[in-house]
């Protein structure tokens, strides 16, 4: 063994056979070679023979040698371009790296504002969505990448271009490829993650990483380590897209540096003598990756449970219900759902008419959030009929949002049951939703879309024939008096024009089931009234669930009421139902004069209505409750009451029948009572307590006025308790600025120290047989001599084939060299002439 100092001017190459990266034309004869190491190899091969000779095995006998390099044909000198190609991949990630992010950012909002599950709801179904999604990053990213090609096939001089060898068609296939694994890469973090600050974040991490892999940490730049990585880290890392990008253009690189370029027909052949991969293997693997990426897209987005709609079993694709979807309803379960809406619970019902039928109904249903002890819904049984409307009502966070967004699928319930026209919309989703339309609380509208497109693109995902969808819209259009808007974008719009939009988005394609959560929310008066008109004219040839906070539309609109608090149904029944239930029935209000004979008045009052009782008598003012009595004694009372006013002492009197607001309020307050007892709302009643006393009781205190530098002070104190708040319920972003650039510097660190160890030379045995397949050699002579015979079997024996009798030895190597450039810089190696 020899060993060499070795220092960064005159490194010896000892450890490599070829240079990894070859430049067209004959390699750049190496002073130190001839000066240096072959004379130590010639004495090497002195001594060995000395020794040999005195052990009696060979007689020594030093032939005189010369040295003469092989010729080289000529050639295109292109090396700038050379370079530039094995820098393309790194030109292609980050310049998408501006891009990565917009598009992850696109999809997670679309997700997380609910867009896409309103889309679902409507009929799109979840592989149209997907070639859809994919299809807009998809083009982006494939036109870029064909101009750039373009652009590197085009000659900037006679022969003088990027990839001036390679076949376009195959670098085309390849990025293709490419743009096809990075688009599916980056949606599987949409899946993963429902913040879209989150998921760029990890995404863009994601990006950068799969590209610093192999450049870092495999094949970092300026270390000459392409030879030694092995062939499984090459073709894994290839299954992530940049990296994949990244071995293909290295691999092109080569190519073109030996003056050939990438092809078709060289696919499977190495790029560089003694590889252990080729283009085709890394080809595969990107392909590969492509088939894994949307797998894994398929499977988390049906399974995943931290996102809106359903998830599904993580078995589900063994199971004959996904890939066959269910025509009949759930009959199994039709006969337990009905009459569920009057057992399990000490609430009052209505009994339904005979012949309802039952469109929606919720069997218990609870639902529980994560991270949160209270049930937002408590085993709630409902049944909602066909040809009615049913109107929802609660205080704010009773639980109506959340039941409606369990009937819609939105998210599944803890327990219970949610049936639509007996499909279980928790295993036949998609069968449960084909009827819907669905007019969300808040506004989900696209801002770059006009009232009409919004129209047309929600008839679009119905089942409807597109040749009608003019008249129809032109009809929905109409409906809710946005004829004159027909034009204007979403977002400018006003809010109660974004409300009859959503409205008119739900009634698009014949959907028999609407689902209204506020539907006049923002509207004004007048335009509150013609949407009341509107579902008074709905209702009975569809199944309408409306929520609101306005009693006067419940009353005026629902055939049936049914009170939700604290995630409890209190009652359900049409309101004149319910008001007798809870309510006083008629109130008589009369304001007494100076002179009024009040027990006159009582005994007109209770003669005309015995159940009649006077309720209050406080100052100038007596309410009676009259009960509900026929309109027959009501009428002859007040006119005996009217006529007799200056004899009674009344100075005026007015009649009130029990409104839905205080129906409303009745039931809280039993709703509240009931909470108490088991004293799970003390604390809300004593804030209330204490609101009141404020007001009756307690004087407004003054406050002397803080100004100047106090004042500041203060301000800035205030502002930054304010950021410490906001930043303590995000905890995971301040973390992710401190773990991420720690970590990398560790990383790039080791690598260094790593790359720093690699700089002991490698050792290398001069064995011709240890090169990539067969190699081919010469002998130029006239006749074969002894020692020529010993040669050419010690040659054969390291599958070296050796050409005989060559006459000229430069002719027929430029010769050879003209047919094929790669074999001869790769395979023609060593020749002889005695």
């Amino acid at each position: 063994t020899t060993r060499c100092a070795s220092t960064r001017p005159l490194r010896l190459h000892d450890g490599d056979r070829f240079p990894t990266f070859r430049n067209p034309g004959p390699r750049t004869e190496s002073k130190l070679y001839s000066t240096l190491m072959w004379g130590l190899q010639d004495t090497m091969f002195t001594e060995h023979v000395k020794l040999l000779g005195k052990a009696g095995q060979v007689k020594h006998q030093k032939p005189e040698i010369a040295m003469h390099r092989f010729p080289y044909p000529e050639y295109n000198d292109d090396s700038k371009f050379d370079l530039i190609s094995r820098l393309i991949a790194m030109f292609v990630v980050y310049s998408y790296l501006v891009f990565s992010p917009i598009y992850v950012r696109r999809v997670i909002s679309e997700k997380s504002s609910r867009i896409r599950e309103l889309m679902r709801m409507m009929g799109l179904t979840d592989w149209v969505y997907w070639i859809g999604t994919f299809a807009s990053g998809f083009l982006v990213l494939a036109i870029t990448l064909t101009i750039s090609l373009v652009l590197f096939k085009i000659p900037v001089a006679p022969l003088a271009a990027v990839l001036l060898y390679s076949d376009f068609s195959l670098l085309l296939f390849i990025c293709l490829i490419y743009a096809t694994s990075a688009i599916l890469f980056l949606l599987v973090f949409t899946v993963i993650f429902n913040s879209a600050v989150i998921g760029v974040i990890f995404s863009t991490v994601g990006w950068v990483i799969s590209y610093s892999l192999p450049t870092t940490l495999l094949d970092p730049l300026g270390v000459d380590r392409y030879m030694s990585i092995s062939r499984a880290a090459k073709l894994s890392t290839s299954l992530l897209p940049n990296s994949g990008l990244y071995w293909a253009f290295r691999l092109i690189s080569f190519f073109e540096g030996q003056g050939i370029g990438a092809k078709w027909s060289n696919l499977g052949n190495e790029a560089v003598p003694a590889d252990n991969v080729t283009l085709g293997l890394v080809v595969l693997m990107m392909l590969i990756s492509v088939f894994l990426y949307a797998l894994l897209l398929w499977y988390l987005d049906n399974v995943w449970p931290f996102q809106y709609g359903i998830p599904k079993h993580p078995l589900f694709f063994l199971q004959k219900s996904y890939w066959y979807t269910a025509l009949e309803h759930d009959s199994e379960r039709e006969g337990t759902i009905g009459g569920a809406e009057e057992t399990g619970s000490d609430a009052v019902f209505e009994p339904p008419p005979q012949d309802a039928r039952t469109t929606i109904a919720l069997s218990h249903v609870t639902k529980k959030f994560r991270g949160s002890n209270k049930k937002a819904v408590d085993d709630l049984s409902l049944q909602i009929y066909d040809g009615q409307l049913t109107v929802l009502l609660g205080h704010n966070g009773a639980g109506k949002t959340t039941t409606m967004n369990m009937i819609t699928g939105l998210f599944p319930p803890t327990r219970g049951r949610v049936h639509i026209n007996s499909y279980d919309i928790q295993t036949q989703t998609k069968k449960a939703r084909e009827s819907f339309g669905l007019c969300p609380q808040h506004n989900v509208l696209f801002d770059e879309l006009t009232v009409e497109e919004h129209l047309y693109f929600f008839y679009s995902l119905k089942e409807s024939p597109d040749m009608s969808w003019k008249t129809h819209v032109n009809d929905v259009l109409a409906s809710v008096d946005l004829a004159e808007k027909r034009s204007a974008l979403a977002k400018d719009l006003s809010g109660g024009m974004k409300r009859k939009l959503s409205l008119g988005n739900s009634m698009i394609g014949g959907s028999r089931i609407l689902i209204l959560d506020e539907p006049t929310a923002g509207m004004d008066p007048q335009a509150r009234r013609a949407v009341w008109t509107l579902l008074q004219n709905l209702r009975r040839s569809k199944t309408i669930l409306l929520t609101t906070h306005y009693m006067e539309e419940a009353d005026a609109l629902g055939d049936r009421i049914a009170f939700v608090a604290h995630g409890r149904l209190q009652c359900c029944g049409s309101p004149l139902f319910l008001k007798k239930r809870y309510g006083t029935g008629y109130r008589m209000r009369i304001a007494k004069g100076s002179d009024c004979r009040l027990g006159a008045v009582t005994e007109k009052v209770t003669a005309a209505i015995p159940a009649a009782q006077l309720t209050s008598d406080i100052g100038h003012e007596a309410m009676f409750n009259l009960g509900f009595p026929p309109a027959s004694d009501v009428i002859p009372l007040l006119k005996n009451l009217e006529e007799k006013k200056e004899h009674l002492g009344i100075a005026s009197l007015g009649i009130s029948v029990t409104t839905m607001e205080d129906v409303f309020i009745r039931v809280g307050e039993l709703a509240d009572v009931s909470i108490d007892t088991s004293g799970s709302s003390s604390s809300s009643h004593n804030g209330t307590d204490r609101i009141g006393g404020l007001v009756e009781d307690d004087e407004y205190p003054t406050f002397q006025r803080v100004t100047g530098l106090p004042l500041l002070a203060q301000q800035a104190t205030a502002l930054f308790r304010k950021r410490w708040n906001a930043t303590k319920r995000e905890y995971f972003l301040p973390i992710l600025a401190i773990v991420i650039p720690v970590v990398l510097f560790f990383l790039y660190t080791s690598l260094d120290v790593q790359g720093a160890e690699e700089t002991t030379i490698k050792k290398l045995v001069y064995d011709v047989g240890s090169y990539a397949g067969s190699t081919h050699g010469f002998l130029s002579n006239g006749s074969l001599l002894l020692g020529d015979v010993d040669f050419v079997a010690a040659m054969t024996e390291q599958k070296v084939d050796v050409k005989k009798g060559v006459e000229d030895p430069d002719d027929y190597l430029l010769e050879i060299a003209r047919h094929s450039l790669a074999d001869y810089n790769g395979r023609y190696l060593v020749g002889g002439e005695t």
